[in-house]
Formats: structure tokens, C-alpha cells, sequence
């Protein structure tokens, strides 16, 4: 018997490794070549899959996708640390 497919609140069918969690945003989680658990996370279903998108072009081009989303989170929050001297 096949296995029901798994749907989010609208019903929109979530692919392997999508879900949504209880504050209405998605998560997508997959495991590196070091075999440990990623995930990154989106307000909405068509962003996340964006983000899928890149980070299968990225393991596909043999570019490490974990490294992509820890150095813009880090730049994310220098920006935020840093004044603007502009008026």
C-alpha cells in the first residue's frame, strides 16, 4: 500500500526533506558528506525551494552548501552590528 504524500496546512504537497513547522515556516534538511544534518529554513515554500535549488546545483558543482549559508549568516550579522555613517 502506498504511503499517503505529505501536505502542509494549504495542502500543497511537500517534497522529501520539506516540512513545515509549527509557526507556519518551512524547513528543508539534508545530510552532507560528513553524513551530519543540515537545514535551512524559509517563510515561504517557493523561497525554500530556491534555496534547494542552489544547494543541489551547489553539491552537484562540489561545492560544500553548509559553508554558503554559515558565511551569509555571518556577513547577515556584521551587517547588523556595524552603523551606517550615511545619512
Amino acid at each position: 500500500m502506498a504511503r499517503p504524500k505529505r501536505k502542509d496546512k494549504t495542502r500543497t504537497v511537500l517534497r522529501t526533506g520539506e516540512l513545515q513547522r509549527s509557526d507556519g515556516s518551512y524547513q528543508y534538511s539534508w545530510t552532507d558528506e560528513n553524513h551530519k544534518r543540515r537545514y535551512v529554513y524559509s517563510k515561504t515554500l517557493e523561497a525554500l525551494r530556491i534555496k534547494e535549488e542552489a544547494i543541489e546545483k551547489d553539491k552537484s558543482d562540489g561545492i560544500k552548501a553548509e559553508a554558503r549559508y554559515v558565511l551569509f549568516r555571518l556577513l547577515r550579522h556584521k551587517r547588523s552590528q556595524t552603523r551606517c555613517l550615511l545619512p
